[in-house]
């Protein structure tokens, strides 16, 4: 590592592109290089959505801070994390209590969106369990049976896919795709020396 001062930054934390590519200088990019993106932005007009899914968010980043605290023993970085930590608990907790107050307010519910009436739905499948798992220890989960956390209906556990409507035969991809089929290669060949002759013609 001593002798590869490139492989001696990473190692020691630094991005390399950061003196290769902005002389140090400061550049719209995350930890790893990548340029800042709204990509990971959710708004989709409705709150409950949004709320709930940034409680989630909150969660998974208090994961990763959790397993980074576990990666060093520097008093320093372990103080830091330990703050953010804190500060995920109180998003965390933030966004729960906001979701809840919307349900408790009536300004939304479960299913989202529940202005959405639920008749207009296949009512037959909106709280049956379809099992795709071997074995049916699935049917033994709380999803699989009792009241739905919604309140309006029960669940029912299906062993195995819905059989309503049948299976289509395999599509034949275009021949330029070179995808494989049931079909041998030589057949193959000789319909795409047929087709390019008909072409010529």
């Amino acid at each position: 590592m001593q002798k590869d001062p490139t492989v001696a930054a990473v190692i020691g934390g630094t991005d390399v592109q950061h003196a290769i590519v902005a002389g140090a200088g400061a550049r719209p990019v995350d930890s790893m290089g990548n340029p800042w993106m709204g990509s990971y932005i959710t708004a989709s007009g409705n709150l409950l959505a949004d709320f709930t899914s940034n409680a989630n968010a909150e969660m998974q980043g208090r994961v990763q801070v959790a397993r980074l605290y576990h990666m060093t023993d520097d008093k320093g970085v372990r103080d830091l994390l330990s703050f953010l930590l804190a500060r995920d608990t109180m998003h965390q907790n933030q966004w729960l209590a906001a979701a809840a107050e919307l349900r408790e307010d009536g300004a939304e519910e479960m299913p989202v969106p529940s202005n959405f009436p639920q008749s207009k739905e296949h009512r037959e499948v909106s709280y049956q369990y379809l099992n795709f798992s071997d074995g049916r220890h699935a049917s033994e989960g709380r999803w699989a049976s009792g009241p739905t956390p919604d309140g309006n209906g029960e669940f029912s556990y299906h062993d195995g896919p819905t059989t309503t409507a049948p299976m289509p035969p395999p599509t034949h991809p275009d021949a330029r795709f070179y995808g494989t089929t049931e079909l041998s290669n030589t057949a193959e060949k000789m319909a795409g020396t047929a087709q390019d002759k008909l072409k010529k013609e």
